[in-house]
């Protein structure tokens, strides 16, 4: 009984984790080519 709620649980902290990851993924992208080109700017300069 105590494993298949810990398992239940697992799966739920997995969706919450995959769902939450999803939606701040395009704002993550963006703020690493953001800081990506700055690197590279900051390195040829």
């Amino acid at each position: 009984m105590v494993l298949h709620w810990l398992s239940y649980m697992g799966v739920v902290a997995m969706f919450q984790t995959w769902s939450y990851t999803s939606s701040h993924a395009d704002a993550m992208s963006q703020t690493w080519s953001y800081i990506d080109s700055h690197i590279k700017v900051d390195a040829i300069s």
